[in-house]
């Protein structure tokens, strides 16, 4: 976690074996959550954006 405020927060991921690194920003308003993660680099990652992005949205929803 690198921040947050009253409907916001910002994250970093750097991942075990190759170090890749994800920004991921959550903004929770009345009725909607946007979650957003992407790499830093411009490299294939083979969808581990949108795994990331499933685990955040799975967490959010069983209060993890």
């Amino acid at each position: 976690m690198r921040g947050f405020g009253v409907q916001r927060a910002d994250g970093t991921h750097t991942g075990y074996w190759f170090g890749v690194t994800h920004d991921a920003v959550i903004r929770i308003r009345p009725g909607r959550t946007d979650i957003r993660v992407a790499a830093r680099d411009s490299l294939p990652h083979g969808g581990e954006a949108c795994r990331l992005a499933t685990r955040i949205s799975e967490a959010l929803r069983t209060g993890q």
